[in-house]
């Protein structure tokens, strides 16, 4: 732990390490063979993400982040989403890629948690659960 008290190291089942900036947000990640980087701006919003050499910027109406934009490669990507009225409360999800949109429709749990994103079509995309504490099943 650190002088704020945030934790700095992990050893439960695997070694990660956890840096803070001045404003005790999370700036650097580090599991074994990674590393996260992230930047804030003036008003505490996460402005960019270096997620191990794959910068992401984003874009905010308030405190909703409504565009990502990334690169791998020469490919270049981004995210839109229309938002609900609370902070992060998406309705649909449009990914762009090499110019081509594809609508999702997220659905979510009752902590607003999402589960799956369903096509216009009907169609079930990605499925997520979750463990105690937000992990990914």
């Amino acid at each position: 732990m650190d002088g704020n008290g945030n934790l700095t190291a992990d050893t439960a089942g695997r070694t990660e390490s956890y840096s803070f900036d001045e404003r005790n947000h999370l700036a650097l990640w580090q599991p074994p063979g990674w590393s996260d980087a992230y930047y804030f701006d003036a008003l505490g919003r996460r402005s960019y993400t270096n997620a191990n050499g794959i910068g992401i910027q984003y874009l905010h109406d308030g405190q909703n982040v409504v565009r990502e934009q990334y690169s791998i490669g020469t490919q270049g990507y981004s995210e839109d989403g229309l938002l609900g009225v609370a902070v992060n409360d998406r309705f649909t999800l449009t990914g762009l890629s090499a110019g081509t949109g594809t609508l999702q429709t997220l659905l979510t749990d009752a902590r607003n948690s999402t589960i799956a994103a369903v096509s216009p079509g009907g169609a079930l995309g990605a499925q997520y659960s979750y463990e105690p504490f937000g992990t990914t099943a």
